[in-house]
């Protein structure tokens, strides 16, 4: 990684390093800022709202009076199965690891708003490596490894 062999990283170390999103995101009981935030010390609101907002959860902010600060309810209860997904990957940007691993991270979206989160993805510096039932091709992929037919484009 970066030149380091991954035997002469700590695992702490690595960890650092890579932001995981899974399908189904784990959220916590409590607000959409700390949910959003979770992990992260001393994170200012503003970049938090700006990291929510291009994972397409600004009609989610201003749908209520708290805005981000609003409860997510119990493990994310009040959200919607595309707004837990939305919130995995904004907590995964505001990591702003070299490494982004997105696992059907994006399966509960609609077309529209993958295209636009896929479009804002893309634009990190960082290495993403996506696993997806649907068409890829929407990510613009460096190299497809297919699972079915154990090929390699």
């Amino acid at each position: 990684l970066d030149g380091t062999p991954l035997n002469e990283i700590s695992s702490i170390e690595l960890a650092k390093k890579i932001s995981y999103v899974p399908q189904d995101p784990i959220l916590f009981t409590g607000t959409l800022f700390s949910n959003i935030a979770y992990g992260m010390e001393d994170v200012e609101e503003d970049l938090v709202r700006s990291v929510a907002n291009k994972m397409q959860l600004t009609n989610l902010i201003n749908r209520h009076p708290l805005g981000i600060q609003q409860s997510v309810g119990q493990q994310g209860s009040a959200l919607s199965g595309g707004e837990i997904q939305r919130v995995g990957l904004a907590r995964a940007l505001l990591k702003n690891a070299p490494i982004l691993i997105l696992d059907e991270a994006t399966s509960a979206l609609d077309e529209e708003t993958e295209k636009l989160i896929v479009s804002q993805i893309m634009q990190l510096n960082c290495t993403v490596i996506f696993i997806t039932h649907k068409d890829g091709s929407l990510w613009n992929p460096s190299k497809i490894v297919d699972l079915n037919n154990s090929s390699t484009q």
